[in-house]
């Protein structure tokens, strides 16, 4: 049997029911920003069904997909991690090769990976790499439902979209460097918070551990992901405001004491508000006391509509908080702080959220 057989064969075996949906998946951009815009722009532009960028992992050994579009969601997600010991199609992103498959059903060239493509609805691709300062930092893919013919036009297109993927990482990297100082004085200003109650010292660099774990479980990229950390460092920034005679209350809060408390996200996105670079840190901490129900706050925000870095938050909250003790009570065991995540599931927190980082316990 040839390959174009063997392909054809494996993909009757698979039943591809759902992927005529791919187009209309609900994770249509992996990230918000100028590099999904640009995917955006990319895939409109040569009527592509979807485009990925895939960046080179620290160690060069295994390529990370960190942006997607279209009908990329579904193999972008199913493998955001591929190793290049373990793929031909990964080693040959890593050496920064061109690439044009018109059809993997008769170009059954990448082993393995030509079929997960194939499974996942894709029937060609064309990939050129992304350099930084002459070296090869990562790829962009342009991937097609149906066979197409690739020509130096389209090939051109690409080469333009990576250069311009290029401009955006260093835009970037220089941001990083520039909200550097402003991260710092930030967590100085929680180091002061927490220092006022002993009970707390760490929480916020727990909570931002945990966060981080969940965000990468759950498939975040890398970029989302350190944002999820940086929201979780600064959660409880704006209760610099509440009075030590509430925050250290050894019993039951008065209701003016309990609204001092409820409105600290209010405040700390309030002291995020002026740092443009801490928008979307400030959008997570002000969401991060909503509810699954509907009946948190500020914002009385419901399931989905709670922004997904806030619903991580949450989580990685709430188990901190459960686990470590506090003026009115002992911290839980480990054991009892899982059984009330379980029964706060669906109720208080994202049970997508919760079951994630349940999968993390023990690891």
């Amino acid at each position: 049997m040839d390959a174009a057989h063997a392909a054809e064969s494996k993909l009757q075996q698979l039943k591809l029911s759902g992927t005529a949906d791919l187009a209309n998946d609900k994770q249509d951009n992996r990230i918000d920003g100028p590099i999904a815009e640009a995917l955006a722009a990319l895939a409109t532009s040569v009527a592509a069904d979807g485009a990925a960028v895939w960046q080179v992992g620290p160690d060069r050994a295994d390529v990370r997909a960190t942006a997607w579009t279209g009908v990329a969601a579904k193999i972008c997600g199913a493998h955001p991690v591929v190793k290049s010991a373990e793929c031909a199609l990964a080693r040959t992103l890593l050496q920064g090769e061109v690439v044009s498959v018109d059809d993997l059903y008769s170009q059954h060239q990448f082993d393995g990976a030509s079929l997960q493509l194939i499974e996942h609805g894709i029937r060609a691709l064309a990939v050129v790499p992304i350099t930084a300062d002459g070296a090869i930092v990562g790829s962009l893919m342009i991937l097609y439902k149906d066979t197409h013919p690739f020509n130096e036009g389209t090939l051109a297109v690409l080469y333009s979209y990576a250069n311009i993927l290029r401009l955006i990482n260093k835009l970037e990297t220089a941001l990083e460097q520039m909200m550097a100082p402003e991260m710092a004085m930030l967590h100085t200003l929680t180091e002061v918070l927490e220092a006022r109650d002993g009970y707390t010292a760490g929480h916020s660099n727990s909570v931002s551990k945990y966060a981080g774990l969940i965000a990468r479980q759950m498939g975040l990229s890398d970029p989302e992901a350190e944002r999820v950390e940086r929201a979780a460092m600064l959660h409880d920034i704006g209760k610099v405001g509440v009075p030590d005679a509430v925050l250290l209350k050894p019993g039951p809060l008065d209701d003016a004491e309990w609204s001092a408390i409820c409105n600290h996200p209010s405040v700390g996105a309030r002291i995020l508000a002026p740092l443009e670079a801490f928008r979307k840190e400030a959008d997570l901490l002000l969401h991060h006391h909503e509810r699954w129900d509907g009946q948190g706050y500020p914002s009385g925000l419901k399931g989905n509509d709670i922004p997904l870095g806030a619903r991580i938050l949450a989580v990685a909250d709430v188990f901190n908080a459960l686990t470590s003790a506090r003026p009115y009570r002992t911290a839980h065991s480990v054991e009892e702080a899982i059984a009330m995540l379980r029964k706060m599931a669906g109720v208080q927190l994202d049970p997508k959220v919760v079951e994630a980082f349940l999968s993390l316990v023990g690891k």
